[in-house]
């Protein structure tokens, strides 16, 4: 049984996909997440939200809301995933801006998705919030769209300062405030396991930590003990979904 109480948002679909969300270190939820299984084709989504006054809740919830109104579309059609669900991005960002007044104003989110159908997974993102592809060992991680991944790849500083930097939540991508979308297609093979993050849940864990966890621990209490792991460590919100192929 988790530590975590009452506090947590949960959706479970069969045996292989589960999504969590807690407000962790903050009075109230800024995450949403979305999860949708359409036979064999699964469709998993975290967004993480900006804005003050409960703002950010507004802009992550337009994001998944387009989403699910459009996930059984994504699940069924055969064109190129990655233009139909960019296409999905566009609409999240059109109707962000067309709500962002008053209290709204300035609100943004981080949006990462992941499709798995027909041995691959696509992922489309924005911001800092993550997916991961974890086999025997790490085969993708996302690339963050942030002020201190930008300082990494310019080699900077080290992957393990930037979990510390008094910079790493300035993000430079988000929905409804600086688009910026990065997407891929890569092969995936049964035993694999999906997992997409708000960077509430990934600054609170070890690499390695998370790896081993997802390859030792059984799929169906991973997800309860993933958020025990971080949920008295993190200062934000936590929000992750997994799919075992």
């Amino acid at each position: 049984m988790p530590k975590t109480g009452m506090n947590v948002r949960r959706m479970v679909l069969g045996s292989s996909v589960v999504a969590l969300s807690h407000p962790g270190g903050r009075s109230h939820n800024e995450d949403d997440f979305l999860v949708f299984r359409q036979g064999e084709v699964i469709l998993l989504a975290v967004a993480d939200g900006l804005g003050g006054h409960r703002a950010g809740e507004v802009a992550s919830g337009i994001a998944i809301q387009t989403l699910e109104r459009n996930a059984t579309a994504l699940t069924e059609e055969t064109t190129d995933p990655e233009i139909l669900i960019r296409d999905v991005f566009a609409r999240v960002d059109t109707a962000i801006r067309a709500r962002a007044h008053g209290p709204c104003e300035g609100m943004g989110t981080t949006l990462v998705t992941a499709l798995i159908r027909g041995g691959k997974v696509t992922v489309v993102h924005t911001g800092d919030s993550r997916a991961y592809l974890i086999r025997d060992r790490l085969i993708m991680k996302t690339r963050d769209h942030s002020a201190v991944q930008d300082l990494v790849d310019r080699g900077l500083i080290s992957e393990r300062e930037a979990r510390s930097h008094p910079f790493r939540h300035l993000i430079t991508g988000a929905l409804g405030i600086d688009t910026r979308v990065d997407s891929c297609t890569i092969p995936v093979q049964g035993g694999d396991t999906v997992l997409l993050a708000s960077d509430g849940f990934y600054e609170a864990i070890d690499e390695d930590h998370l790896i081993a966890l997802v390859r030792y621990e059984p799929f169906s209490s991973l997800a309860d003990r993933l958020l025990d792991e971080v949920v008295e460590r993190s200062s934000d919100n936590i929000t992750i979904a997994l799919a075992r192929v």
